[in-house]
């Protein structure tokens, strides 16, 4: 048998397409939730507060997003949870301002750190208890615990500026030891090259970056750092004596610890370094002259001035400042400034 069917309806196939964009949302959602009722695993958390449904299971970390241990809904973390047994104890590496504080969202007990030196700022959550006020180094503001929502004692460390915490943000407050500081290429670049005379304040190279000479030993200095040691350009001179002063930083933090077992704070790292550039003879007996490992900018100064005496016999051994010690003490606190302003120290 055949049926035919006649009609008048005429179909516009142009008018269905934004029809079909409407519509295909919708359609695409409802479907997700038909797979997913009889595809998903039944041990995972379905997450949606983010807009959007997805299986990951607690502790799952996607783009700065996780999903709660306790809720089991994705939002953000900016943290690192470290297993902890609870009354782990936490101590300031240096002088610290601590304020404490309830977190009703989940945090618990909290403790918001101020380091004073750096100025950066640190969050432990989850604590047991935590002590309001001004630390110095050695000593106990707060232990860690399970208040708040979790799974058990275990410490949540964050920084201020919502960056991924490292190692040198968390370490320090369970040894009580400082964080060893870290000067990048460029802050080296920058502050060494404008107490050398090579580079500007602002860090642009001026004529004596491409070759100038010593006025000291009469020799050929080449880049940022016054290279007098063979390079084929600026710049090749400029990475050869940044492998050296990374070397020279490795054994001034090393007699820093023996001294103090603390390293050397940026400011003084920074200063020792640029020493190390003048005179790696001079740089060795620097931390030995410096009353502590966070010393002022006066301290500095002093103990530069005082590494270009030579211990054995007592004299002072700059023959190219003209073995005077009113012209040392005035170019190492010349140098000194430099370094400072370049660090945002000055």
């Amino acid at each position: 048998m055949r049926l035919q069917i006649d009609t008048d309806l005429n179909i516009n196939l142009f008018r269905l397409v934004p029809l079909t964009l409407v519509f295909w949302p919708a359609g695409n959602a409802a479907a997700d939730r038909v797979i997913a009722r009889y595809a998903g695993p039944s041990d995972q958390t379905t997450a949606t507060s983010v807009g959007y449904e997805t299986y990951l299971s607690a502790g799952d970390e996607v783009a700065g997003y996780k999903v709660h241990p306790v809720r089991g809904t994705v939002e953000p973390h900016y943290g690192i949870d470290l297993a902890t047994p609870a009354g782990t104890r936490m101590i300031a590496p240096e002088g610290i301002r601590v304020v404490c504080w309830w977190d009703t969202n989940g945090g618990g007990e909290v403790a918001t750190v101020e380091v004073k030196e750096s100025g950066e700022v640190v969050k432990l959550l989850h604590l047991s208890s935590c002590l309001n006020g001004t630390f110095t180094q050695g000593a106990t503001f707060a232990r860690t615990g399970s208040s708040g929502e979790g799974t058990g004692p275990h410490l949540d460390v964050r920084r201020g500026d919502q960056q991924a915490p490292t190692r040198a943000d968390i370490e320090p407050f369970l040894t009580g030891k400082p964080a060893k500081p870290f000067l990048s290429d460029e802050e080296l670049v920058c502050s060494i090259g404008a107490a050398e005379g090579t580079r500007n304040r602002d860090c642009s190279t001026n004529e004596h970056y491409n070759g100038h000479v010593d006025p000291g030993n009469g020799a050929d200095n080449l880049g940022t750092f016054s290279y007098q040691h063979g390079a084929s350009s600026p710049e090749d001179a400029d990475q050869r004596q940044l492998v050296r002063l990374r070397g020279a930083e490795k054994e001034l933090q090393v007699q820093a610890d023996a001294k103090w077992n603390q390293p050397l704070s940026k400011p003084a790292l920074a200063a020792a370094l640029d020493l190390w550039n003048q005179s790696p003879k001079a740089a060795g007996d620097f931390v030995g002259h410096l009353p502590s490992p966070n010393p002022t900018k006066a301290q500095i100064v002093q103990a530069r001035a005082q590494s270009y005496v030579n211990p054995t016999t007592g004299q002072l051994n700059a023959p190219g400042l003209g073995n005077n010690s009113k012209a040392v003490e005035a170019d190492q606190a010349r140098r000194t400034d430099e370094v400072m302003r370049q660090l945002g120290k000055e």
